[in-house]
């Protein structure tokens, strides 16, 4: 509802008055309990976090504007891309790391406090949302192809290893969106 209103661009992670998304999205949902999964006992205002290879950080601009703002028709597989997950872990997938705003592909490095990786609350699955709509669950090693014991390896089985990331994953070399 957000994009068809925004001339269908999608929300930043934060806009440049340090505005974060599940705000801008507020008037659309008008409800905060939706923001903090009921099995997460260590968030206070966020358990989800959105792709943020997708959207942009508006702040990272300042004190200019960003170039442009990403919107749903660069994206050629819809049902393929996460649009948002649970998230709430550092890099290690297992230290807690609550309030999180934004999911971090397993290809980039967690740079900023408002960055975390995806966490596996429900039976070691991750709950996650699509472009396209549909919601899935999926274990780890599924999603971000990740090893869940000691040595993490967070590109073991995927190719391109920010797979679910990309809005073009058929582009292998071309998965990240420039900002």
């Amino acid at each position: 509802m957000y994009a068809e209103d925004s001339d269908e661009t999608l929300p930043p992670d934060q806009n440049d008055a340090f505005v974060p998304w599940p705000d801008l999205v507020y008037p659309y949902v008008k409800n905060n309990q939706i923001r903090v999964c009921p099995s997460d006992t260590l968030t206070e205002s966020n358990s989800y976090g959105l792709n943020q290879s997708i959207f942009i950080d508006d702040t990272d601009f300042l004190p200019n504007l960003p170039p442009s703002s990403p919107n749903e028709s660069m994206l050629q597989t819809p049902a393929a891309t996460l649009l948002l997950g649970e998230v709430g872990s550092l890099n290690d997938l297992q230290t807690p790391k609550p309030n999180a705003l934004k999911m971090v592909a397993p290809d980039d490095d967690e740079d900023d406090t408002s960055e975390a990786r995806p966490i596996a609350r429900h039976f070691a699955r991750v709950n996650l949302g699509f472009f396209d709509g549909h919601c899935k669950s999926m274990r780890l090693e599924q999603f971000y192809g990740a090893s869940t014991g000691p040595g993490l390896s967070f590109t073991a089985n995927q190719n391109p290893p920010d797979l679910w990331f990309c809005a073009q994953p058929e582009d292998l070399g071309l998965c990240k969106i420039s900002n």
